[in-house]
């Protein structure tokens, strides 16, 4: 049962990373101007970036914004939880 699992996990990142490597090879001459216009400030890069370098870069930020997010939730929810529940129920 566990290579079941793992095969089919393998499969899929497979598949997912064929999908991916599709995308970029296809879309990598696309590129695009960004800019950020704000009342009080705005400014604009001089050079255009590539449409999937910057969908994977986001991509990978956000994964570890929360990621990192995640660690400093359990970290607190752990530390608030060292005496116990103090509940005599068997699910707790």
């Amino acid at each position: 049962m566990k290579h079941a699992k793992l095969i089919t996990v393998l499969v899929v990142l497979l598949l997912c990373g064929a999908v991916l490597s599709m995308f970029i090879i296809q879309n990598y001459d696309r590129t695009t101007d960004l800019s950020l216009n704000l009342i009080f400030f705005s400014t604009h890069l001089a050079d255009p970036l590539s449409v999937p370098l910057l969908i994977i870069g986001t991509f990978l930020s956000g994964g570890l914004l929360g990621l990192i997010v995640g660690f400093l939730l359990r970290g607190r929810r752990g530390s608030s939880d060292v005496g116990g529940s103090g509940l005599d129920d068997a699910w707790a």
